[in-house]
């Protein structure tokens, strides 16, 4: 175990959140049938961190959809380096897997929002600019936390290997969640 009773690392770092909120009208993602966004209760984001220590930079950002495809990505990641300078290979990118969303995939089962899927990846990149632009002096320490009854797996392991969806009327048969 790394000894953690040193000085805290100091670095430079900026936050920033751009809204991705599609227009109304569009496909939702996560279920196995068509659901069209009718109102908006909360809007969605990219929110970026970047991070600076010896002149390199990092940058974390984490979109609100259901996930994100690797054309997504790779266009993101190119702006990024064409107008903030963070090389592709230092760029997270994850999605918070919302189901309440756009669709993002080209091939899924609701239909793709196609024109504002080609506009994310400059709300993508303009979340790590805003970020970058943003940089003050942070020190980074190391915590850890617990966040009890605030998720879990739907997906479970029964007694013959299968993996099933819900357990409904099988609950003599699971053997516990398959992750």
């Amino acid at each position: 175990m790394p000894d953690f009773s040193g000085a805290p690392a100091v670095f430079r770092g900026g936050v920033a959140q751009v809204v991705i909120t599609p227009p109304l009208g569009c496909s939702l993602a996560g279920y196995f049938h068509e659901r069209i966004a009718e109102s908006v209760r909360d809007d969605l984001h990219a929110k970026a961190m970047v991070l600076e220590s010896q002149g390199e930079r990092i940058a974390l950002v984490s979109c609100d959809l259901v996930c994100l495809t690797t054309d997504i990505a790779e266009q993101s990641k190119a702006l990024i380096e064409s107008e903030v300078g963070i090389a592709p290979d230092h760029v997270l990118l994850c999605a918070t897997h919302t189901h309440t969303g756009p669709e993002p995939r080209p091939s899924s089962w609701v239909p793709q929002a196609t024109e504002w899927v080609a506009g994310l990846p400059r709300l993508i990149a303009k979340a790590v600019a805003e970020a970058a632009s943003k940089m003050v002096p942070v020190t980074l320490r190391l915590g850890k936390a617990e966040a009890e009854g605030y998720a879990w797996n739907r997906l479970f392991r029964l007694k013959d290997g299968q993996e099933v969806f819900g357990k409904a009327g099988r609950e003599d048969q699971v053997l516990g969640t398959a992750g």
